[in-house]
């Protein structure tokens, strides 16, 4: 399946998603199992592949221990 098309500026977006799980210590797995979503959802979350809602960014950084406050500010 071809990655769709995404905004430039949703670009960024992925990149911080892989950070917060990386710096957290957390598997795709761990994640996953954290937000109670499948671990393919987080695969494609971090490669762009399927958009994150606000909400699911606010869920992933919570289950990082990352603030959201400062997620928001590296992607404006």
């Amino acid at each position: 399946m071809p990655k769709p098309q995404i905004r430039p500026d949703y670009a960024p977006l992925p990149e911080l998603l892989r950070e917060m799980r990386d710096r957290a210590g957390l598997t795709q797995r761990d994640l996953a199992e954290r937000l109670g979503m499948p671990q393919n959802t987080i695969y494609r979350m971090e490669q762009g592949i399927r958009r994150c809602d606000v909400l699911e960014l606010i869920d992933w950084c919570r289950a990082c221990d990352y603030n959201p406050k400062r997620a928001f500010n590296k992607l404006l």
